[in-house]
């Protein structure tokens, strides 16, 4: 999801589309043109709590703040997102090379939430039920 969120995030997308736990789709809207869905079912790859679609079904996550082009986990720091009890999950930039009062500097990159599962146009031109 963050690989997605960055990529997206970083040009200005505000909502993003997860399919087939790899197909990452950027806009500004809902993606709900063909409804809702129940086949959001597939883990993410890189965190097995997240889900990232279904077989043309889209997760639908919206970017809550803004998404800056601030830092980059580079060597001696990484990327951290933390969920709260709200539903909305904050990312930041952990650089374990600065720290302040015995703990590592963060930068908030970013807050998102997931707003469902939403059906995709098949192939054919039929809706995914």
């Amino acid at each position: 999801v963050e690989v997605c969120l960055n990529s997206c995030g970083e040009r200005g997308y505000n909502t993003i589309g997860l399919q087939l736990t790899h197909q990452c789709w950027c806009g500004n809207s809902e993606f709900g043109d063909y409804g809702p869905s129940e086949q959001c079912t597939l883990s993410c790859p890189s965190d097995e709590t997240q889900i990232c679609g279904g077989v043309f079904s889209n997760s639908v996550y919206t970017i809550i703040k803004e998404w800056i082009n601030g830092p980059r986990p580079g060597p001696g720091s990484f990327t951290e997102c933390d969920p709260d009890k709200d539903g909305l999950t904050d990312c930041f930039v952990v650089d374990q090379t600065k720290w302040v009062g015995g703990v590592a500097v963060c930068t908030l990159l970013g807050r998102w939430q997931l707003n469902g599962c939403i059906a995709r146009q098949c192939a054919d031109g039929e809706t995914a039920k």
